[in-house]
């Protein structure tokens, strides 16, 4: 089980020798370094403990929709209708706009890829129904705020802790031992890292001459008889 940000907190005075001298706003600013550092940790690796499926349904006549505000990286899309459901395949904003240069003027249909474009993504071909989609990702942790909160990535706590002390340390002047301890979170998060799921491969595939992919009709029980 994960410290409590509480217990983070005392470790971090524990490393710094100030668990017995007051410093205005000291518990905050700790905090804040814990949570720096716990942001530091989740862009390093894909960790299992923050893998997340989320839902959302297409809307006729919209092309371009947000993703979730927490994900930090996308690994598939699925479409949904009833108990059928089939694997969307990402492309390029390239070759969308290659192949259809225009959303508002393509015939509707039932979308089998979609564009991944900053914090949003567009679907092709136009959605002819309000289909249910599946998306599997990663999201970010939330903030530690109260002092009974946890990481929300377990086994990270020394990781933590190390970077929350560096960032401390430095706020003081105190470089080199600011220094020692970056270089102790760096080596915990590699180990952390090495020791949780690896990082699912997933790389977005590129349609030939323009072509949007079109799922396998036999697999795809979208595709109507």
């Amino acid at each position: 089980m994960a410290l409590t940000l509480s217990e983070l907190r005392t470790r971090v005075k524990q490393a710094t020798g100030r668990t017995g001298t007051a410093v205005p706003n000291q518990d905050a600013l700790i905090a804040q370094y814990l949570n720096d550092a716990l942001r530091v940790t989740a862009r390093y690796a894909n960790w299992r403990d923050l893998a997340v499926n989320r839902t959302a349904t297409l809307a006729v006549g919209t092309t371009r929709y947000a993703f979730p505000t927490d994900l930090k990286q996308l690994v598939s899309m699925r479409l949904k209708d009833g108990t059928g459901s089939a694997l969307m395949t990402e492309i390029s904003g390239r070759a969308l706009d290659a192949a259809a240069p225009d959303l508002a003027t393509e015939g509707v249909g039932v979308p089998t890829c979609y564009a991944v474009d900053g914090n949003y993504f567009e679907i092709y071909p136009p959605t002819d129904a309000a289909y249910g989609l599946a998306i599997r990702g990663f999201k970010f942790p939330p903030e530690m705020v109260v002092d009974s909160d946890n990481p929300a990535v377990d086994g990270i706590d020394d990781v933590l802790i190390h970077f929350a002390t560096a960032d401390l340390f430095a706020s003081m002047g105190m470089l080199a031992e600011a220094e020692y301890f970056r270089a102790k979170g760096k080596d915990a998060l590699a180990a952390a890292a090495a020791e949780d799921a690896r990082r699912p491969a997933w790389y977005p595939e590129e349609p030939v001459a323009g072509e949007l992919p079109v799922s396998n009709y036999w697999g795809n029980p979208f595709v109507r008889g």
